[in-house]
This record gives C-alpha cells, structure tokens and sequence, in this order.
C-alpha cells in the first residue's frame, strides 16, 4: 500500500463565500501495494492516523478494489506532518509505503 496526496487540480469544489481566506484542506490518500503487508498497513493507519481496527481494515480493502482511497482530510500543516510520519514510520522497516497530502477544493452548486 502506498499513500499519497493528490496534486490541488484533481479533486475540485469551490465555495467561494465561504472558504476565503480558510486554511485549505488536503487528502491523504492510500494505494494499493501488494508488496507492503495488510498488517503493516494497519499499523501505520492506526499509529500515523488513530485508524484502528475495522476502520482500518475497509480502507485497506477499499483501497486493493479500487487502487486507492481517502485515509483522512486534514489542514496542509497537518495533512504533511502525517505523511512524513507515516513515510519515516514505513522506512524504518524498508516498505515501499508513501504518504503525500493532496489539496481539497470544494464547489458548491446552487440547487
């Protein structure tokens, strides 16, 4: 499994009004990695993320159907700091595992 963030331009949504001037939100995200073991993944969920148990277990099987998946939304500052803690967590055992934060816009339509 590897997890990412996603480039700004990939998830969009802009709510003009009421987002100026907000810190912006980024994804971080999980790939599928078939050479990085399910339970190493749980437990980089659950130290780098308090993403425990079933929590954990659908966003590794999310993620292994569909290639990837949302781990959790938080503020840039926030978004880095838990990928580079989850990246140095996966190094430290020599997994592949890789953490990137990818920024969230988000649209609002009138209805």
């Amino acid at each position: 499994m590897t997890v990412i963030e996603h480039e700004p331009d990939q998830i969009t949504h802009e709510d003009e009004a009421s987002h100026q001037g907000a810190p912006q939100d980024y994804a971080v995200l999980v790939l599928n990695d078939p050479t990085t073991p399910r339970l190493f993944v749980q437990e980089a969920l659950s130290r780098c993320f308090q993403i425990f148990n079933d929590e954990a277990r659908r966003i590794i099987e999310k993620a292994e159907k569909q290639d990837r998946t949302v781990v959790k939304v938080y503020p840039r500052d926030i978004a880095e700091t838990k990928v580079s803690l989850a990246n140095q967590f996966a190094r430290g055992f020599t997994h592949p595992l890789t953490q990137k934060p990818m920024e969230l816009t988000f649209v609002c339509e009138p209805v």
